[in-house]
This record gives structure tokens, C-alpha cells and sequence, in this order.
């Protein structure tokens, strides 16, 4: 399946990545550590986007949905831990669209097993849409 821009656009803010209500801190708790390597992941991810966007201009548009993504990410895992500051934004040398199709395919898998470890039913469906944005972004970028 190739998606398009405005493909990607659409599917992205539809897998939801929020908690739904009544997730509680307690349910975070037990899966601290879960929430904390997330959110380290998903603040990287954002960063090397960033970075890579900064050197390819040409990529702005597309690089700003998968920015949304991560920010959504970002805030929703920020509830239930805290998040770590950002990191360096610019990208080593090579990094380019196919980093960010195999970053995205890489945390795919991360939140995948992550979904499947986690206590929290709430934060398992996090980390599941979580992977479903990933897989997404990774089939959409592989084409670039």
C-alpha cells in the first residue's frame, strides 16, 4: 500500500494517540520504566526529524505530519511520566528520508512489544496506536 501526503495526514491523527479517560497514575506506575524508554524513543525521533528537515527543505511538508505525530506522542506518554528534554536536533551525516522510514519501522516494533508488556490495558492501547502511527510513517517514507 503507498499512501500519499494527504493520505498520511489523515491516517496519522486517527490512530488517537491519547489516553483514554481513566487512565490512572497508578497504572503508570507499574509500567514507569515502559513510559520513560518511550518517551526518550518518540523526543529522538522528533529531534532527527527535526534536524533532517532543517537540511531538506524540500521535505518540510512532509516532515512537519510526521512532527505532529511525535508531538501527539510526545504530550499523550507526558501524562504519565516525565518527559526528557530535547535532544539535539541535528541530524549525523547520511541521515535523510530513509532514516526516518527505518527509525519508524524500528519504533513500530518497540511499541508493538511495548503494547504486549505493558500492566495498563490504557497504555497498551497507547503504545498499539503508538506502533499503528509508526507503521504508517515508515510505509510512507520507504517510497521517498
Amino acid at each position: 500500500m503507498l499512501c500519499t501526503g494527504a493520505v498520511t495526514a489523515a491516517v496519522l491523527p486517527l490512530t488517537g494517540c491519547a489516553l483514554e479517560s481513566g487512565a490512572t497514575a497508578t497504572a503508570a506506575a507499574d509500567d514507569a520504566d515502559l513510559v520513560q524508554a518511550a518517551l526518550a524513543d518518540e523526543a529522538d525521533f522528533a529531534a532527527t526529524c527535526k534536524g533532517i528537515r532543517e537540511r531538506n527543505r524540500s521535505l518540510t511538508k512532509q516532515l512537519d505530519v510526521v512532527l505532529a505525530g511525535q508531538e501527539a506522542h510526545i504530550a499523550a506518554l507526558a501524562e504519565l511520566g516525565e518527559a526528557p528534554s530535547a535532544p539535539n536536533p541535528t541530524p549525523k551525516p547520511g541521515q535523510s528520508a530513509a532514516s526516518v522510514s527505518r527509525t519508524a519501522a524500528r519504533l513500530h516494533e518497540k511499541r508493538m512489544a511495548d503494547s504486549q508488556a505493558a500492566q495498563a490495558g490504557a497504555l497498551a492501547q497507547l503504545f498499539a496506536s503508538m506502533a499503528a502511527s509508526h507503521a504508517v510513517t515508515a510505509q510512507y517514507w520507504r517510497t521517498r
